[in-house]
């Protein structure tokens, strides 16, 4: 079964962290963290209750998501 991927914009803030925390432990997810600031989404990434590996995003409203 092919692991659906699930984009959290903003997850390590107060409500994009919650989603994140409830769906690491899931099989067959592949997590993406996403924000403004690279640094806070890898070490929240780190943080995680995970088995596999969660990736992070560095993004904004003015420079959009990396292709």
């Amino acid at each position: 079964m092919t692991a659906k991927r699930i984009l959290i914009i903003g997850g390590y803030g107060q409500f994009g962290s919650l989603i994140a925390k409830a769906l690491a432990p899931e099989k067959n997810i592949a997590l993406i963290i996403a924000g403004r600031h690279g640094d806070k989404a890898r070490k929240f990434a780190e943080s995680l209750d995970s088995s596999h590996k969660i990736e992070t995003i560095e993004t904004d409203i003015q420079t959009g998501l990396p292709e």
